[in-house]
Order: structure tokens, then sequence, then C-alpha cells
């Protein structure tokens, strides 16, 4: 049986949650379809976790930027692609990105045919140069079966601009990563409703049980001590800073509550600040990036998530997994995937939320409902991207 050839297009192997989406979703799929990569930038850590069989194609270093940060650009761009960072970058803001994108694109040549091309990255603000990867989709490729992948809130976000509806308007199909991502999505766009479906991110349940019994004993505690556990990168719309700023009092007051933080990000040196100024070293740890955190997750008493918005958790679906209840922000998301096990709290009210779980704390062991199963999984990521409108 020939296998479909599938293109998908995203913007680098670094750490954080779509690149991690799409290394979990490679799991599921690499023997089912023949997949081959075209990612902007390829440094980062999740390159290891593509499988033997995907094939990864090599883009012009223009485009390479495309998918850069700043940071990344500076520690491994060449000169003309910092150079191209730096200008581009500029007239971004002040222009709008479509020129630098088209010069970009001028000196990459198309990457052939395919069954079925996914852009699994979505659009990006005018104003910035990681941005290109639908119109990449569109313009790179030859394929009668073109179909974008959202992961984001398009109200939250401010992604529903009038240049974004003109490249999603061009593909087939538009999948979300939950249904409160594809509601706000047609929210945005009434016109591509009849496009838009969604398909949850898929979660490898054994290899995340088989690594969180790699290590035993990773937090340091007392007896009757509450521990929290946040997993994620440290930017502002997880509302990492906001959150502890909020719960100083309590920290202060109750010697029975650690927080352990495992994530790098922009935010990282604010938390930092506002630990040492209020003498929480013992209280609020930043671990830093671990490669491994499921140990972490399956020995916390709860997953805490204040974010301030989000459209699919993959850190919920991996603590339910593991029987970690959840405490997080009341945002339509967290709605849809909690159970009755889990705490939803306003996020200006997480202080009286803990508050009142350390009144009435008591170690226990909760059952949750797991991530579906793989077979469960593939059979509709298939039926969604082989399914004609």
């Amino acid at each position: 049986m020939i296998k479909k050839r599938l293109l998908i297009i995203n913007k680098s192997f670094e750490l954080g949650g779509i690149q991690m989406a799409l290394a979990n979703m490679l799991e599921a799929i690499h023997n089912e379809y023949d997949v081959t990569l075209a990612v902007f930038n390829q440094n980062g850590p999740l390159r290891n976790r593509v499988p033997n069989n995907v094939k990864l194609l090599k883009l012009s270093s223009l485009v390479q930027v495309l998918g850069m940060s700043k940071r990344d650009c500076r520690q491994y761009g060449s000169v003309i692609q910092r150079l191209f960072k730096t200008v581009g970058s500029i007239w971004s803001r002040m222009f709008g990105n479509d020129l630098p994108v088209r010069f970009a694109f001028a000196f990459q040549k198309n990457v052939g045919e395919y069954d079925i091309v996914i852009s699994y990255h979505q659009e990006t603000s005018k104003k910035t140069l990681v941005t290109g990867f639908g119109k990449f989709a569109l313009k790179k490729c030859k394929s009668s079966q073109k179909i974008a992948w959202v992961h984001a809130d398009f109200l939250a976000t401010k992604l529903a601009t009038l240049n974004n509806l003109k490249t999603y308007q061009c593909f087939d199909k538009i999948v979300s990563v939950s249904q409160v991502c594809m509601d706000n999505f047609v929210v945005a766009y009434p016109s591509l409703k009849d496009k838009c479906l969604y398909c949850y991110n898929y979660i490898p349940d054994a290899e995340i049980i088989k690594k969180a019994s790699e290590h035993q004993g990773v937090f340091e505690r007392e007896e009757n001590t509450i521990v929290l556990f946040s997993g994620c990168r440290l930017v502002e719309e997880k509302g990492l800073v906001s959150t502890l700023i909020d719960l100083l009092p309590l920290f202060r007051e109750n010697h029975n509550l650690k927080w352990y933080i495992a994530g790098d990000g922009p935010e990282k040196e604010k938390l930092e600040v506002i630990i040492k100024m209020n003498n929480l070293e013992e209280r609020v740890i930043l671990l830093g990036f671990q490669s491994n955190p499921y140990p972490y997750f399956k020995e916390a008493d709860y997953l805490f998530l204040p974010s301030l918005h989000e459209t699919f958790s993959m850190v919920v679906s991996e603590a339910h997994i593991l029987e970690t209840p959840v405490i997080a922000s009341d945002i339509p998301i967290m709605r849809e995937m909690l159970g009755d096990e889990d705490y939803l709290c306003n996020h200006g009210d997480f202080r009286k939320c803990l508050s009142n779980l350390i009144a009435t704390y008591a170690s226990k062991h909760f059952n949750l409902n797991g991530a579906e199963q793989k077979e469960n999984w593939l059979y509709y990521f298939t039926k969604i991207i082989d399914r004609r409108n």
C-alpha cells in the first residue's frame, strides 16, 4: 500500500508547546504517512525527537531566518542572516513584514508536490519577522489539500487581522487544537466557519508514564507540605509573575506550601527578583529547563496553571495521565479539559483558592481519565486530514 505524502511546515525545533505537540504527533503518524518536514529554524533540542523515517528539507538561509528569534539568529546565524534579521525586523515594525517575506521566498525554490500539506504553526503579527509558515504552504509547494493548524486564541492574541484572513481563506481546512480555540477562530473569521475543525493534540500516554518513573524523590518536602508544580515557558501569558505577587502574603503566612516552576523564558528574571526580594528561595523554586519534567508532575500534589489564556494545554493532559489534579485559571479551555477532581479559580483569586485548599488539605491520590489512546487519536487525525470538504 502506497502511503500518502505529507508535508508539515513549522517554525523550529526549539522548546515550546507547538514544537512539543508536533514531536508527539510525529510519533503517532510517522509509520502511517510518508512524512516530510519543512522546519524553518532547524536548531533546537526537539530535533532529536524526529523519527528516523521522517525526511527533513533544507531550506534557504533567508527562509531559515523567518523561524529564528533574535537570540537564535545571534547564536546560530551567519553574517547575512543576522543582517537580514536586523533590517527585516526594523522594516516589519515600520511597514509590515510582507516585503521581507517576499524577499526571503524569492531565494527559495519550490519544495515539490505532496498529497497533503499542513502549515502547523499559525500566522503571526504583521509586525514580526517570525512568520510566513502559512504563506510558505500556499506559495512554495503543490498539493490538492492544504491545511492550516491553529494553536492560538485569535481573539486573545489579537491575531484576527485582515492580513491573516487573506492567508487563511486560501486553505482547504483550518484545524484548531480544541473546540474553544476553533470557536474563537470562527468568531474572529465567521466567513471561514465551514472550513473549521478541531483535533486535540496527541499525548503519548505510555511514554509519559515511563519517563515519570525514571526518578523518585525529586522534591524536598516537609511533612504536610503542599507542593505545587508548574511546567511551562516563562512568558507573560502564563500568568506566573502576577500570580506570584498575588500569593506573596500566603507564602509569608504559610510554611506548608511550596511552588516549583520548571522552564525558561523572558519572565525568568522578574520571577528571580521577586523571589529574592521576599526571601522565598526555599518556598518558590525555579528549576530551569527539565528535559524530563514528568517525575515532578507525578510527585506534585497539584499541577498549577495560572495562565491568562490557553488553546490546548498539554500539561493538563499529562498531569491527568499521571493522576495529578490540576489547579488552573477559569478560562474556557480549562472548563473544556478539567475534571471533577480539579480546581478552577478566577485569575485574581488564587490566594483565596489556595487558602481554602490548605485549610482542608489531605494527601490522596486521584483517578482521572487519561488522554485518548493512540489508535483513537490517529483515527480521528486521519479522518480530519483525509476528508474532503
